[in-house]
């Protein structure tokens, strides 16, 4: 997840985001993540994977839709994904956090379950939907619910999230984010095979009185060998949310991720 840190601080995606297509964001990643941005999130059809796949990544910063969400810490995260042929999914996700509530509460540790529908209209043109509840130990009071809709044209994500209670504030929040990946031939890259660049802009349309809308931006590029990927990101937002002004800021990001 991801929160607006103060009483309410946001969440690709971190490059679990690269992983995995859950909030895909159009996002950032700290690949989340996969989580935030559908760019960098991997957009494989559960229904051509074995029914249970795994992630585990180390990442430098948390990033969720361009606000850290470990204090500009590392991470460490991983998931496990159950799927059959039919395109339905559960996915559950965790990751350490650091999210100061009150004087004797912290949120350290995030774990989000997911279920969703995957389904593949031609080669290349994919639907995503999915329902993610975040969770957030030793600080219930900021987990909330979001709907998250991707679809995948070619090399663009568009998606569209959408909480009737948006980090618990009892208020909707709308996220939109618009992102592309791109397979960089090994000839314009010093013969260096599987390389991928992406990136995403996105926008948090929030509308509670303690809370402001605000852009954010990434571009990540991700090289694979086997089963493992590393990536290089650097993320920024239009720094209008009310989050601290370090957390929010230019940032650039290293994440490791293992496939199992």
């Amino acid at each position: 997840m991801k929160k607006l840190t103060t009483a309410l601080f946001v969440t690709a995606l971190t490059i679990s985001q690269i992983n995995y297509a859950a909030d895909a964001s159009a996002d950032d990643s700290s690949p989340d993540d996969d989580k935030d941005n559908p760019a960098l999130a991997d957009t494989s059809n559960p229904k051509d994977e074995p029914w249970v796949t795994g992630t585990f990544d180390i990442t430098t910063n948390y990033m969720f839709r361009g606000i850290s969400q470990s204090n500009n810490t590392p991470a460490f995260q991983g998931g496990l994904t159950f799927s059959n042929k039919t395109g339905f999914y559960f996915n559950i996700w965790g990751s350490n956090v650091y999210f100061p509530v009150e004087p004797d509460e912290t949120a350290t540790v995030e774990m989000d379950l997911i279920g969703g529908y995957t389904h593949d209209f031609a080669d290349k043109v994919s639907i995503d939907i999915n329902v993610d509840r975040y969770n957030y130990f030793k600080a219930g009071n900021l987990s909330y619910n979001e709907l998250i809709a991707n679809l995948t044209l070619y090399y663009l994500t568009f998606q569209f999230a959408y909480s009737n209670n948006i980090y618990n504030t009892h208020s909707n929040g709308f996220y939109y984010n618009l992102g592309a990946t791109y397979d960089i031939p090994s000839k314009y890259i010093f013969g260096l095979n599987n390389m991928t660049i992406s990136g995403g802009i996105g926008h948090s349309s929030l509308h509670d009185e303690g809370i402001h809308s605000y852009n954010d931006y990434n571009i990540a590029l991700t090289k694979t060998i086997g089963k493992y990927s590393f990536a290089i990101q650097w993320t920024d937002t239009n720094h209008q949310s009310t989050d601290p002004t370090g957390l929010k800021n230019s940032k650039i990001l290293g994440t490791l991720t293992a496939n199992f």
